[in-house]
């Protein structure tokens, strides 16, 4: 493990550098067009970035109890962002109110979601997320006064159209919302927890670094995981010592990519645009989803799949022209 996440903290270094020069970049790009531009381009690395890590947690959950995963996942990422806090100010005891009310809904939806999905397709997991931009508008609306404008409510119809195909028809063969209601709900409640984790971030952010929010969204998850992962001791000291390749790659991938880069980078796409332009990435991950899916896993999709993916697409767009 320690070895995996020297490799990953090595891989990552050259990432997390590319993030300084756009944060860099977007306090110097002061037009509206530039500055929509990079939010754009981040969105769209952080959705690719993020759609190939549902079919790899699907992999790890194979071999691994679902909260020792998890626990081990935030280890990797753990290791990979410590060495980027040397200019941080870390005082777990002066920042409990930051975590309790902001950090503690990003472990919620991580609990949740890896608890859900192993009774679910990664496809239709994915896709219970593009509810995230709707429920972001609705509590930003609310908390931090970020206007629902037309664009921006064109975009959430498309997305409540995109919602209703994935909940009442069949977007993934195999699976559907209904007959997977179990996880289904899980997930809706994970998708949720998000939503204010994304839009409290945006709150707090004149405050907090986008590297110490990531940092103590890592440290929380994996002490909640470690407390969840107790029943699983059995089965953990059992699968370590036959863990295969593909766990492996799975833990390694999502621990550094799929984790520390990934919620960093949209921690970056909250600042430099909007919460609601942040949670456009859960709209146009499913779409990267899709491929992953299809190509680790071998799941496959009808025609509603598709119609709901330019839903989507069309929603994001209006939801990101607002940038």
């Amino acid at each position: 493990m320690i070895l995996v996440g020297a490799v990953a903290v090595k891989s990552i270094k050259s990432v997390i550098g590319q993030i300084d020069i756009l944060l860099f970049m977007s306090k110097v790009l002061k037009t509206k067009s530039k500055r929509k531009l990079l939010t754009i381009l981040l969105i769209l690395i952080t959705a690719f970035s993020g759609g190939g890590m549902v079919p790899l947690v699907k992999i790890g959950l194979k071999q691994l109890p679902s909260f020792s995963y998890s626990f081990l996942r935030f280890a990797i990422a753990l290791i990979c962002i410590l060495p980027f806090l040397k200019k941080e100010k870390i005082s777990i005891y002066k920042d409990l109110k930051l975590i309790f009310s902001t950090v503690i809904f990003a472990t919620i939806n991580i609990l949740l979601f890896i608890f859900a999905i192993p009774y679910t397709s990664s496809n239709l997991g994915q896709l219970v997320y593009v509810a995230v931009p709707i429920i972001v508008s609705i509590i930003a609306y609310f908390t931090i006064a970020e206007k629902i404008t037309i664009k921006k409510f064109i975009g959430i119809i498309f997305g409540v159209l995109g919602c209703a195909i994935l909940i009442l028809l069949n977007p993934v063969h195999g699976y559907s919302f209904v007959s997977n209601a179990f996880g289904g709900l899980f997930i809706i409640a994970a998708a949720i927890s998000f939503s204010f984790y994304i839009t409290l971030s945006k709150k707090i952010q004149n405050k907090v670094t986008p590297l110490k929010i990531s940092f103590y969204f890592i440290l929380v998850t994996i002490i909640f995981s470690f407390l969840f992962s107790f029943k699983e001791l059995d089965a953990i000291v059992r699968v370590l010592s036959e863990i295969n390749f593909m766990t492996l790659i799975s833990l390694f991938i999502v621990g550094s990519i799929g984790t520390t880069f990934y919620y960093l980078l949209q921690q970056y796409v909250i600042y430099i645009g909007t919460a609601t332009n942040s949670a456009a990435i859960n709209l146009i991950q499913p779409i990267f989803t899709y491929f992953w899916a299809n190509l680790l896993l071998g799941e496959e999709v009808g025609l509603y799949f598709y119609i709901s993916a330019f839903l989507i697409l069309s929603g994001s767009y209006f939801i990101i022209s607002e940038t």
